[in-house]
């Protein structure tokens, strides 16, 4: 693989023949799009989506075509060879001219079927190099490499909205730059013609994350909420239109045919998510949440979808978007524990407290309302520390935290019974997870919230345009449950944000006294 040598030569003819497929698959592909769906270039894009999703899958001759013979990034454990992984360590600057791979060992890592890796969204293979030439001073001999699934309906989710975040977010620093501890990464790439993913990770061995069925400590809830706080004031105030577009998932993007179709997919599922789901992991859903999802959310889903309702003209920061105790490890040097969170697929730009509201769901212990509060508090109170002069009272941020239970829920219905599989293959967990997800729900009067949401939309008949109609702290307040309604006035009264000072009329409108 050295300049002038056999395997460069190889590798040359091969992005040279990967650029040719490239420009036929593509423009096959668009125009597969373009005939499906009347000229929308969105409606074009989930269409061909469906399409190439179905024609790339694993085992299809195109698929084992392009990665046997064109493609230097693997797309499966099969694919994982000495060849394929120098020419990537090369690619991202890693691997020094001189150096080769002598040969590497590939194992799976973490969930697994029948010997093969099997993760819900991405399949994880750990790798082991032996260098020649000299060893690398900026890539380890052992790593992680992270592809994607081979479901057809999680393959299809992750090509409209998924891969291409997480590269992005891989790619351009963000986390790093926002304060955040995360893997390493050697190398990413989001192949858009075949929807395949490769991103090679730090090894956190001998680390590991806190099993879902323990949780966390409230030491561990409050240091990864402190984590969180330092990146979304590092970050906050942006907006779709801001300096990393490409991290805005197809779920956030504010267009109007998108959110036509999303709304639609929820429409779909949500009939049949809580039996499917519930099934899988052995859990039988509240009749509060199956009205939440059917009767109150799917009528008003093309409202929700609207710019996600409460994210419409509020300022937005950059989140993870999935913090649960799997996707933090823990680390301890001199005394000092810190927090390293992975899986970011699903970063994008949404309100700081939805991250919040996951942090809640692996809470190790029964949730008490103290609990919760004291949570709340701690990521305040940092949020503030970060940015002193944010202006976002504590009843905001507690209004757009519920939002995170309903962004959830939003996320999982999509999904449908895609993934009710993958649930089934850990169901302790996901039990646990789900009916923590239906008491919450109903703690927190999430269906009050939701309408109340709903009846601020202001759509234009004749521009088309989306607006929320302003609203007060006071009116917030009416529909956060009774045990946050006092912690905020007992907190600190003059705080509510719409001028008054007077607790007794805050009680009073409250039905309190």
């Amino acid at each position: 693989t050295s300049p002038g040598g056999n395997g460069y030569r190889t590798m040359a003819f091969l992005r040279v023949a990967r650029g040719l497929v490239y420009s036929l698959g593509a423009g096959y592909t668009a125009a597969l799009g373009y005939s499906v769906v009347e000229h929308d270039p969105l409606e074009s894009h989930i269409a061909s989506s469906v399409v190439t999703s179905a024609m790339w899958m694993r085992g299809s001759p195109l698929h084992t075509i392009y990665y046997k013979f064109i493609s230097d990034t693997p797309a499966s454990i099969v694919d994982v060879t000495a060849l394929k992984v120098e020419s990537c360590l090369r690619k991202s600057g890693r691997l020094p001219d001189g150096i080769t791979i002598k040969e590497i060992e590939v194992h799976p890592f973490g969930l697994q079927e029948n010997g093969q890796p099997k993760g819900i969204l991405s399949e994880l293979v750990r790798v082991n190099c032996t260098f020649e030439g000299g060893v690398p001073l900026s890539v380890p001999s052992t790593f992680l490499i992270k592809m994607a699934c081979n479901e057809f309906g999680m393959r299809m989710f992750g090509r409209v909205c998924l891969f291409k975040s997480e590269v992005d977010f891989y790619n351009k620093n963000l986390g790093t730059k926002g304060g955040l501890r995360v893997p390493e990464c050697y190398f990413a790439e989001y192949d858009s013609l075949s929807g395949e993913v490769a991103i090679f990770l730090e090894d956190l061995s001998p680390l590991s994350a806190v099993d879902q069925l323990t949780g966390l400590t409230i030491d561990e809830a409050k240091l990864i909420l402190t984590k969180l706080a330092g990146l979304h004031g590092r970050y906050w105030g942006l907006d779709q239109s801001s300096v990393e577009p490409d991290l805005t998932t197809v779920i956030n993007v504010q267009h109007e045919k998108t959110l036509e179709l999303l709304a639609s997919f929820f429409g779909k599922n949500v009939q049949q998510f809580c039996p499917e789901v519930g099934d899988a992991v052995g859990y039988t859903f509240s009749e509060y949440m199956r009205s939440l999802l059917v009767d109150t959310m799917k009528p008003n889903m093309r409202k929700y979808a609207d710019g996600l309702l409460w994210t419409r003209g509020r300022p937005l920061t950059l989140t993870h978007g999935d913090v649960r105790c799997e996707n933090v490890f823990f680390t301890e040097t001199n005394g000092e524990k810190d927090a390293i969170i992975i899986d970011h697929q699903l970063a994008s730009l949404a309100l700081g407290p939805l991250d919040a509201a996951y942090v809640m769901l692996s809470y190790g212990p029964d949730l008490t309302e103290a609990a919760e509060l004291d949570l709340m508090e701690h990521y305040y109170s940092e949020l503030l520390a970060v940015k002193p002069d944010l202006e976002y009272s504590f009843t905001e941020f507690c209004y757009d935290y519920i939002s995170g239970y309903t962004n959830l829920l939003y996320k999982l219905t999509l999904s449908g019974g895609d993934v009710a599989e993958s649930y089934r293959r850990n169901q302790n967990v996901f039990h646990k997870f789900f009916a923590r997800t239906d008491a919450m729900t109903q703690r927190l009067n999430t269906q009050e919230h939701f309408l109340q949401c709903c009846g601020r939309i202001i759509k234009n008949s004749e521009t088309g345009k989306v607006s929320m109609a302003p609203i007060t702290d006071i009116e917030r307040l009416t529909v956060l449950p009774a045990y946050m309604q006092a912690y905020i006035l007992q907190r600190s009264a003059p705080s509510v944000g719409d001028g008054g000072t007077n607790k007794i009329t805050w009680l009073g409108l409250l039905g309190l006294v």
